[in-house]
């Protein structure tokens, strides 16, 4: 194979650097139990955590999607800070400020 020369290439003790492609080890992830089973969403900005499971085909319970029946109910193990304050709708349900309606939590 030829070597091109460049003015780069011209210049002593430079040596070239490989700059490898890393995957983000800093992704946000929201942890989530229901029912007893845990599940791990990645956030999605201004996005429902219903809409965001369904999406990433995580089987929560839900039906109303009104915040009324309070069956989409999770507990947010992990990701707290991920999430809007809590709706008026949710603060009816539960004073357990880990719980939350799927249906209502919306992502920052």
């Amino acid at each position: 194979m030829e070597r091109r020369l460049t003015v780069g290439s011209l210049i002593k003790n430079k040596q070239r650097m490989e700059i490898a492609e890393f995957p983000s080890t800093m992704q946000s992830v929201i942890k989530i139990k229901q029912n007893n089973r845990p599940f791990q969403l990645l956030p999605i900005s201004n996005e429902l955590l219903l809409d965001i499971a369904l999406k990433q085909e995580i089987p929560l319970d839900y039906k109303c999607r009104k915040g009324t029946c309070g069956r989409c109910a999770v507990e947010v193990l992990e990701g707290q800070n991920l999430l809007y304050r809590r709706t008026k709708r949710e603060l009816e349900k539960s004073q357990n400020v880990n719980m939350r309606l799927a249906c209502q939590a919306r992502i920052k």
